[in-house]
């Protein structure tokens, strides 16, 4: 089982994309030959992403469809499908971080369903998402 540790600090604001979902060859300059990209490296795994709350905005967008549908493109590629658990971590606060505008309100509330889920298996407890959810978050930031 993969284990594949990514911060968000760490990725150069140009190349996210290409760092957590790869590229092909060709697919900008510089790019010689495909690159395999964090969520793929991961596939069957985990991926950490630490300090999500320094993502900037495209790269949250993006990161959402990829925990919403469980599929990625690769830069200069099209569509895969990956099975990646995506544990994320911050010292921001986030709620705090949505109502400055800088992290996205969907982002913050998908992170709060799973939070939720992990919750509810640990305790044995069935429950529904998203709604159990939003009712576990805390208070809704408003923008």
């Amino acid at each position: 089982m993969n284990f594949v540790p990514v911060s968000g600090i760490a990725l150069a604001p140009g190349l996210v994309a290409s760092e957590l979902f790869g590229h092909e060859a060709g697919a900008f300059t510089g790019a010689a030959r495909r690159h395999v990209g964090r969520f793929e490296q991961a596939h069957g795994g985990t991926l950490f992403l630490d300090e999500v709350g320094e993502l900037a905005a495209d790269t949250q967008a993006v990161l959402l469809r990829a925990l919403q549908e469980r599929v990625i493109d690769r830069v200069g590629g099209g569509p895969i499908a990956v099975d990646v658990r995506v544990i994320a971590a911050t010292n921001r606060d986030l709620g705090a971080e949505v109502k400055a505008g800088r992290f996205r309100v969907d982002l913050y509330y998908r992170r709060c369903a799973r939070d939720a889920e992990a919750r509810a298996r640990e305790t044995g407890m069935r429950c529904a998402i998203p709604a159990a959810a939003i009712a576990n978050c805390p208070a809704a930031p408003s923008t």
